[in-house]
């Protein structure tokens, strides 16, 4: 405190005052400028982590420039996505397609993550979606983002077997 090198007595600010006098006594600098130096230190890394971070985003949204979510929904909540394409005792099972490719109610989750908001996937700038619902109360929706816009471009909700439909 009396340095003038911080105010604060917590324990990470005493050892990060003591490893600066360490190194500033082994350079013979003055302890307020090694701070200094370490300080900028760990900007400059912070802001070429961000950067570095920055242009992995936008390298990956050149492969992939719309996430989607799909979404199995009750009341406006997610449910369980494999409920939308099961038919139940007495209805016929449906498909999801996702670049030709046909996933049924039990290998859907292949197709990406599902979390809280509903199955979460990638999409390349050449897409085509099929979904049909096959639930009798549950609303099937489906959200297309741009990723660098984080701008909706497309939004569509259905009831039973109805069918959302898009390609780009």
């Amino acid at each position: 405190i009396k340095s003038g090198y911080s105010e604060s007595k917590n324990v990470r600010d005493v050892l990060s005052y003591l490893s600066d006098l360490k190194e500033a006594r082994s350079k013979g600098i003055d302890i307020l400028k090694q701070r200094d130096i370490r300080i900028q230190a760990l900007k400059k890394e912070r802001e070429a982590q961000a950067a570095k971070k920055e242009k992995q985003k936008i390298a990956y949204a050149k492969k992939y420039p719309y996430y989607a979510v799909l979404s199995c929904e009750a009341n406006g909540s997610h449910a369980n996505i494999a409920a939308c394409f099961s038919g139940g005792q007495y209805g016929a099972d449906t498909d999801f397609t996702l670049n030709g490719k046909i996933y049924k109610a039990y290998n859907i989750n292949q197709v990406g993550r599902e979390n809280s908001e509903g199955l979460a996937f990638d999409l390349t700038n050449d897409f085509s979606v099929v979904a049909q619902n096959a639930n009798d109360f549950l609303i099937l929706k489906l959200v297309i983002t741009n990723r660098l816009t984080d701008k909706i471009v497309y939004q569509k909700e259905v009831g039973q077997y109805g069918v959302i439909r898009i390609s780009d």
